[in-house]
C-alpha cells in the first residue's frame, strides 16, 4: 500500500477516536494496531517502552474522568484511558513502516502536494543531522574560548539559525541546478498510480471504522 494512503488511514482513525465514546472501537484499534505492528515486525522494545510511558497519562485520565463523572457510569473514564494507548499505537504504526522521504514523495506524487513544499520538506529533513553536528561544533568552539553554552543558551540557537540560513541558500541553488522549476509538471521514475484495490481497501477501512466508532458501547 502506498505510504500516503496508509498515513491517511491512520490520520482518519485518529480523528474518529477524538469523537468516539465507544469502548469497543478503542479496544479494536488497540488490538488491530498491535497485530499490524507484529506483522510488520516493529521493534518490540519500542512498543513496550511507549506502552510503559503511557501508564502515567492513562492513570491520570482515569482519575480525572472518574472524578468528573457524576453518575456511576465508568464508560467515559475507560474510553479516555484506552484512548491514550490508541493514540500511542496509531502514532507508532504510522512511522514504523517506510521512511519520511517515501511518505513525502508519495504525497507529492499521489496526492498532488506542491513540489515546492515536498522538496523543501525533504531538504529540511536531510538537514537535521547536519544541524545536530553544527550544534556540537558550536559548543566545542565556545568551550575553547572559555564560554560554556547549555541547551538553553540563546547564543547557541542564534548561531545555529545563522548557519541554517546559509545552508538554505545553498540548498535552493542546488535544487534549481538540478532542473527544478516551480509550477512545472514533473515526471517520476518508476511511478505507479494508486491502484483500484488500494482505493477499495482504503474505503472499506474508513467506512468500517466510522460505523464502529458510533457504537454506544
Amino acid at each position: 500500500m502506498k505510504p500516503a494512503i496508509r498515513f491517511l488511514i491512520f490520520f482518519i482513525i485518529g480523528i474518529e477516536l477524538a469523537f468516539s465514546q465507544s469502548i469497543i472501537f478503542n479496544a479494536l484499534v488497540i488490538v488491530v494496531t498491535l497485530i499490524y505492528l507484529a506483522i510488520i515486525k516493529a521493534s518490540f522494545k519500542r512498543v513496550f517502552l511507549l506502552m510503559l510511558i503511557g501508564i502515567l497519562p492513562a492513570i491520570s485520565s482515569w482519575i480525572i474522568y472518574t472524578q468528573l463523572t457524576i453518575t456511576n457510569n465508568i464508560s467515559l473514564p475507560i474510553v479516555m484511558t484506552m484512548r491514550v494507548y490508541s493514540y500511542i499505537l496509531i502514532g507508532l504504526a504510522s512511522i514504523s513502516q517506510g521512511t519520511m522521504t517515501e511518505l513525502i514523495r508519495s504525497f507529492e506524487q499521489d496526492l498532488k502536494m506542491p513540489s515546492t513544499l515536498a522538496y523543501g520538506s525533504l531538504g529540511a529533513l536531510n538537514f537535521i543531522p547536519k544541524i545536530s553536528q553544527q550544534i556540537k561544533i558550536i559548543k566545542t568552539n565556545s568551550k575553547m574560548r572559555g564560554e560554556k553554552l547549555t541547551g538553553l543558551s540563546p547564543k547557541l540557537y542564534v548561531r545555529a539559525i545563522y548557519a541554517a540560513f546559509n545552508w538554505s541558500e545553498n540548498l535552493s541553488q542546488a535544487i534549481y541546478a538540478h532542473g527544478f522549476k516551480e509550477k512545472q509538471k514533473r515526471t517520476h521514475y518508476g511511478y505507479q498510480k494508486i491502484s483500484s484495490r488500494e482505493w477499495l481497501i482504503f474505503s472499506v477501512i474508513v467506512v468500517a471504522t466510522i460505523l464502529i466508532s458510533v457504537l454506544k458501547y
